[in-house]
């Protein structure tokens, strides 16, 4: 794993590109503030409706000692920051839930309109609402924040764990949201563990989301821009619904950098990287979808009406759906649905497998999509296992001026387990159907089979 220490000097040339202009996250108090206050248990009101325990002025806050809060009234946070130039330090204290209340309780919130805020060195436990919350609105944003350091862990909500709202310039770094559960009866589509909405110039560096059950998305983002995530890890969750690892819609200029996907588990639907609703010019290097299963479809990635994309040796391994269905079942390594002039460059797609019945299981696949380029990509090894499965190594359907360049796609098999010859069965290296203008260059195809129909190109 990478060892980053310089983020607040390095971070921003490091992660500049596509016309993107972003500034430093500050972090540190402007001279003549010199306000120093410790807050300890004493000082929380737990009737107050407002909040626990207001910052109101700026300077340096730290925890005395760990707190349990228990308000009385719904959604009332802990601490609530109201002042701009504030370090809110834990000091590896914690604030937590009071066993005995029944409230959704926030843990701290940021109000709309503040900036220079850090929050810093300890751990926020068993929220019955988001544990951070920057309560930015249109027209009067939260910027310039620091969350460093945080364990979030073992919350129980209805709400995001981390909920950030038209804000920018925030840097989460070295902190970890683990251990959440969706508090809903099911899986409902709109529930996150971290969602940002309206926001732009975020970065995710060394940090994780791991062993939450029952949320739709892990990470969101709806209408952003200018994120860059690095060293980042979706790992071990679980959900009885449909699962979005990464949910960007229409947010666009992000980059994602070694950032992976790992043994995640949904009982329906599961997505690795999901792009839809016209996210666009989205960069990923060398981030990795490994070890995840479904139920049914699974797409380590899948981009939907999204254009522009660029995916640098990025690699879907080892992912799986797992039970037979009725009809319809697809497990793809890298999907693209009616998008256009993506780029993919030096990217894997190794031995992921599906019990699909009549659907596909493919590393890369093309549907109603124009203008993508694949160029040096490998699909190596997938796997069929039901008779009526067509597995391959690269299909194109319904679309034109695809390109393919220096590709390979070896041992790509159909196992045809069920024996039913009535059915057709296919291992191909490639698949064109109904394409127009579109092309192979210099590209292998080698030792792909199923027990009816094996081809290298069909």
């Amino acid at each position: 794993m990478k060892k980053i220490n310089l983020y607040i000097g390095l971070l921003v040339p490091f992660f500049l590109h596509a016309n993107l202009q972003r500034t430093r996250v500050s972090s540190i108090l402007p001279a003549g503030i010199v306000t120093t206050m410790g807050i300890s248990s004493s000082k929380i009101n737990s009737t107050n409706t407002t909040a626990g325990y207001i910052i109101n002025k700026s300077g340096y806050y730290y925890l005395s000692n760990d707190i349990e809060y228990g308000p009385t009234t719904d959604s009332i946070p802990c601490i609530k920051i109201t002042a701009n130039d504030v370090i809110l330090d834990l000091g590896t204290k914690t604030i937590a839930k009071n066993s005995t209340s029944n409230k959704k309780t926030i843990g701290i919130e940021i109000v709309a309109g503040k900036r220079n805020v850090t929050i810093k060195n300890g751990t926020i436990r068993g929220m019955g609402s988001s544990s951070i919350k920057l309560s930015g609105i249109s027209g009067s944003s939260v910027s310039d924040v620091t969350i460093d350091g945080i364990l979030v862990t073992g919350s129980n909500t209805l709400q995001p764990v981390l909920d950030i709202n038209y804000s920018n310039q925030v840097l989460i770094k070295d902190s970890f949201f683990n251990n959440h559960t969706d508090a809903n009866a099911s899986p409902v589509a709109s529930s996150s563990v971290l969602s940002f909405i309206n926001s732009y110039g975020v970065y995710f560096v060394n940090s994780q989301v791991s062993g939450s059950s029952n949320f739709t998305n892990l990470i969101f983002l709806s209408a952003c821009s200018g994120f860059s995530f690095d060293v980042a890890r979706v790992s071990n969750n679980t959900s009885s619904g449909n699962v979005r690892a990464i949910n960007l819609t229409a947010s666009s200029d992000c980059i994602f950098n070694d950032t992976r996907i790992l043994n995640n588990e949904s009982q329906i639907d599961f997505y690795g990287f999901y792009l839809q609703s016209s996210s666009n010019n989205n960069v990923f290097n060398s981030c990795d979808v490994k070890g995840n299963s479904a139920l049914k479809n699974l797409s380590a990635y899948s981009i939907s009406s999204s254009s522009v994309n660029k995916f640098v040796k990025c690699e879907a391994s080892g992912n799986n759906n797992s039970s037979t269905q009725v009809s319809d079942c697809n497990v793809f390594g890298f999907r693209l649905d009616q998008s256009n002039a993506n780029t993919f460059d030096s990217c894997a797609a190794r031995q992921n497998s599906g019990r699909v019945n009549d659907g596909t299981v493919s590393g890369f696949d093309l549907s109603s999509s124009n203008s993508n380029k694949i160029k040096s990509c490998i699909s190596l090894g997938q796997l069929g296992l039901v008779a009526t499965a067509t597995t391959a190594g690269f299909v194109a359907r319904s679309g034109s001026w695809n390109s393919f360049v220096d590709c390979e796609a070896t041992y790509n098999r159909n196992e045809n387990t069920d024996n039913n010859a009535a059915y057709s069965r296919i291992g191909a290296g490639a698949i064109f159907e109904g394409e127009h203008g579109s092309s192979m260059l210099n590209c292998k195809c080698g030792g792909n089979a199923s027990k009816e129909y094996s081809y290298g190109i069909c």
